[in-house]
């Protein structure tokens, strides 16, 4: 069953938002996901709105001239397993910019807002803190169907995005859950920051942890090789 990496049109949003919660769902996402939001608050009606929240916030950033989604794609059967959702910042921004990209969704309706906050409170701080205002490719998500996870349709979209940061020698950044730090590892990708969340803090059991990791800016002929 070939794989394809290509460009999301606007009419893939929609699956790529029933991607981002199924593959951030209790039991297929890390941890926090179920202290987030609680397997007991996930009705049919909650995962509906869900969706369409996710959806809304992809199309707000499907019109930004810096972000760029890809996807992968069974040719077999025509379905999309996998997105991709990169940031590409080629010119110094102010620290109003920055403030600005990196400003905190609110928290949607039924989440547990003290865990929401910590974790994408957690993330953004680090966009500032790691790149600050230089040039550099984020990495804002990456994520494949439960179904379809350990088909390689990740390494495409990393190897994918790697190679067009490498076309213009930027740097790049991501926040990795435990499972996904061995994967970018494989693309150059080193771990700069550990963060802890103990999920008793918010209503949960155990510890979770996040990474902030760093791939420094390399040539396109390096990229090729991997």
């Amino acid at each position: 069953m070939p794989l394809v990496v290509a460009a999301v049109r606007e009419d893939d949003l929609l699956r790529y938002a029933q991607v981002y919660e199924a593959a951030f769902s209790p039991g297929s996402g890390p941890a926090i996901s179920a202290v987030i939001t609680p397997p007991s608050a996930r009705t049919p009606e909650h995962e509906a709105a869900a969706v369409q929240e996710t959806l809304a916030r992809a199309q707000k950033r499907f019109t930004s001239s810096t972000v760029f989604f890809r996807k992968v794609t069974d040719t077999d059967t025509n379905e999309t397993i996998a997105f991709a959702r990169w940031e590409i910042y080629h010119e110094e921004r102010t620290w109003d910019q920055v403030m600005e990209d990196t400003k905190q969704s609110p928290p949607p309706k039924g989440v547990n807002e003290k865990a929401w906050n910590a974790i994408f409170g957690y993330i953004q701080d680090a966009r500032r803190e790691f790149m600050g205002t230089r040039p550099h490719c984020l990495l804002g998500i990456l994520m494949a169907d439960p179904a379809h996870q350990g088909r390689g349709a990740g390494a495409m979209l990393l190897k994918d995005g790697t190679q067009k940061a490498d076309q213009d020698s930027l740097e790049c950044q991501l926040e990795a859950s435990r499972a996904g730090q061995k994967l970018y590892e494989r693309f150059g990708f080193k771990v700069v920051k550990e963060q802890i969340f103990h999920l008793q803090d918010y209503g949960g059991e155990g510890d979770d942890s996040n990474c902030v990791m760093i791939r420094p800016a390399r040539s396109s002929q390096i990229s090729a090789d991997i």
